[in-house]
């Protein structure tokens, strides 16, 4: 991720990364959640 030293740019890029990352860390995380509770 390389600054465009557009601040909007970067923050729209910025916002739209967390919302990838959010959507693809929180499904792991209940799948590791969900087998320790299995174990």
């Amino acid at each position: 991720m390389t600054p465009t030293g557009n601040r909007l740019i970067d923050s729209i890029i910025y916002v739209a990364g967390s919302a990838i990352a959010f959507n693809v860390i929180l499904p792991i995380f209940a799948v590791i959640l969900k087998a320790l509770g299995l174990m």
